[in-house]
């Protein structure tokens, strides 16, 4: 995992690193479940190629989560050019189904929109959707985005060759940006990255959407991120960690 990650998949609590003021990371101890309301819904947001909505990309993860127990619902914006012009209306309408404690995963564009709908809109004064985690996949943004205060850990699911994310990075005027092929890079101690290519994993993932669109691997990854999320259920950070 990367330096500001977590520990591979299988520990029930993630670590989590916090950047000192000396420029080095140190361990932090995230509190355990407290009676921090924790819904059982995922929402999952499509990427802006999706011309039937997420049913060739996101949604193939719909069955892992419901494997543990999850509602699934999907948040459809369908397929849009110029996409990232109109995330912020994507995100108010995000915002405005979300419910309290709720999982968003989000993929490629779909991660815009997670994150716009995450912070206080300060011209209609709304705060940020009540998401208790957010997942990541092949992220569309740039490596130090902000997120709301609201949420308690952001999952970053990235591989250093995706191929999109990295042109992306240079249409101008876009919100696009390479956390795709980096992870997150900025201070944040509530992101945990997770290095698709590296040899934790039994089975590795390169490209953009291999790991939706190839068997093998989504039925390798799917799981995997899945429970990722089950076991961070009302995990907090106190305020002195952050």
């Amino acid at each position: 995992m990367d330096k500001a990650g977590g520990k591979p998949f299988g520990s029930p609590v993630p670590t989590i690193m916090r950047l000192g003021k000396n420029g080095e990371y140190t361990t932090v101890t995230p509190l355990g479940p407290r009676s921090y309301k924790v819904s059982r819904r995922v929402i999952l947001v499509h990427g802006f190629g999706s011309v039937f909505s997420g049913k060739y990309d996101i949604d193939r993860l719909r069955p892992f989560f419901e494997a543990e127990g999850y509602e699934v619902v999907e948040f459809n914006y369908g397929f849009r050019l110029f996409t990232t012009v109109r995330n912020p209306k994507w995100a108010k309408k995000l915002y405005e189904m979300t419910q309290p404690g709720d999982a968003v995963v989000g993929f490629s564009n779909g991660c815009g929109v997670a994150q716009l709908a995450s912070l206080p809109d300060e011209e209609t004064g709304r705060p940020g959707a009540p998401f208790s985690q957010i997942v990541f996949l092949a992220p569309a943004l740039d490596v130090n985005v902000e997120i709301g205060p609201q949420v308690n850990l952001i999952h970053v699911w990235h591989t250093a060759t995706d191929e999109a994310t990295f042109i992306g990075q240079f249409i101008p005027g876009s919100q696009f940006g390479p956390m795709g092929n980096h992870g997150y890079l900025g201070k944040d101690p509530r992101f945990i990255n997770y290095d698709r290519a590296s040899y934790v994993y039994r089975i590795r993932s390169f490209t953009h959407l291999d790991v939706l669109l190839v068997d093998s691997k989504r039925n390798y990854f799917g799981p995997i991120i899945a429970r990722r999320v089950r076991e961070c259920e009302g995990v907090r950070l106190t305020e002195s960690q952050l």
